[in-house]
């Protein structure tokens, strides 16, 4: 990968201060959220365009550790919590339905053995 593709999306692409080089498009720097997020955008799409596969793997690992890094901050939907209480009150009623995560884990990792 050319070393300046990377920098770029791994520094100012990902980067929660103000972008640099914001100047000489704006005449000043900006920290407007929407600008910043479509120059963001753009650079992204401009970014993956240009990319190999293993690249825009690369690119996507990259963002995927930029946000894991702060879980507080993904907001979690409605229905995620609808879900998980509806799953919560099913195992409360039966508790002894269902299979134990060693159970699980040691037949789901034999059919993918058999199935390799």
């Amino acid at each position: 990968m050319n070393p300046s593709v990377l920098q770029c999306y791994r520094g100012a692409k990902l980067s929660h201060t103000p972008l640099r080089g914001l100047e000489n498009v704006t005449g000043s720097r900006t920290t407007s959220g929407w600008f910043r997020l479509f120059l963001s955008l753009s650079l992204s799409l401009s970014l993956s365009l240009s990319l190999s596969v293993e690249e825009q793997i690369d690119y996507l690992q990259s963002l995927w550790e930029r946000i894991a890094a702060h879980p507080e901050q993904i907001p979690v939907p409605n229905w995620h919590r609808e879900v998980l209480a509806e799953r919560l009150a099913a195992l409360n009623e039966s508790p002894d339905e269902g299979k134990n995560w060693d159970d699980f884990d040691r037949e789901l990792t034999k059919d993918l053995n058999d199935n390799s």
